[in-house]
């Protein structure tokens, strides 16, 4: 896996901690550090995707990243990306469509949990 020195060494640190919870009985929290390592993994991966600014590609990979971070709990988040990809002025009917639907539905979300 080929990532900025700074993740690889979180990603290093992340891992030898989950073995040693494992190890120790603790497979709850080592459970849990894995997660946060998938997810520190993915948001990279979409942060990496969006630096690379490929014509058409960056308003996709956003609206992805944007239900990834809703499915964890990072509502806020996810509404933030949408809130901001509504505002570009080229996009696509289609892409305003279902931006719009999903901050919708975000939206009603957040109420319901307040």
């Amino acid at each position: 896996m080929m990532l900025p020195e700074p993740l690889e060494k979180e990603y290093k640190r992340l891992a030898r901690k989950a073995d040693q919870l494992a190890s120790a009985g603790d497979h709850a929290g080592a459970i849990a550090l894995l997660q946060q390592l998938i997810n520190n993994a993915a948001l990279g991966a979409y942060d990496r995707a969006i630096g690379m600014d490929v014509p058409g590609l960056t308003v996709f990979i956003r609206e992805h990243q944007a239900a990834y971070l809703a499915q964890p709990g990072r509502l806020q988040e996810s509404l933030a990306i949408l809130k901001n990809l509504i505002e570009l002025p080229d996009l696509k009917q289609d892409d305003r469509h279902a931006i719009t639907h999903n901050i919708s539905m975000l939206e009603k979300a957040l109420k319901s949990a307040n």
